[in-house]
């Protein structure tokens, strides 16, 4: 038996052709598959978007709701403490102490009201 060259060839040809071929198809159903997945995942990353959305949204409404409370309690503690410097009465250290962390608080929150005009009335007066 005899092997020519133009077999050997034609062998090589032959496989080649097949690897390619089977190439060709892999990639085929490489592509299908990529698509099918994504297919099935982009609506779940859709809703896992609005998802997100909604809870950033929830969670600035809160900020916002928790920092109005805050400033609320924050204007409670001053006025009580005003009050008392105005009708006469001493504040002990750490009462001190506490309306100047409260104030101080206040002020960086974004705090400006009549508290501050309150607190300038009463040092004019000396009684701050």
């Amino acid at each position: 038996m005899r092997i020519a060259v133009e077999d050997i060839t034609t062998f090589i040809s032959v496989i080649a052709g097949v690897i390619t071929g089977l190439g060709i198809i892999a990639k085929f159903l490489d592509n299908m598959m990529k698509k099918w997945v994504t297919s099935l995942v982009d609506p779940i990353n859709k809703k896992i978007e609005d998802y997100n959305s909604e809870m950033i949204r929830l969670l600035e409404k809160n900020s916002q709701e928790i920092r109005n409370v805050d400033l609320s309690q924050c204007k409670n503690f001053i006025s009580r403490y005003l009050a008392d410097m105005e009708r006469g009465r001493d504040l002990t250290e750490i009462e001190y102490e506490r309306f100047n962390d409260i104030l101080e608080h206040y002020d960086g929150i974004g705090g400006n009201s009549y508290v501050h005009r309150k607190i300038d009335k009463l040092k004019d007066q000396g009684k701050l």
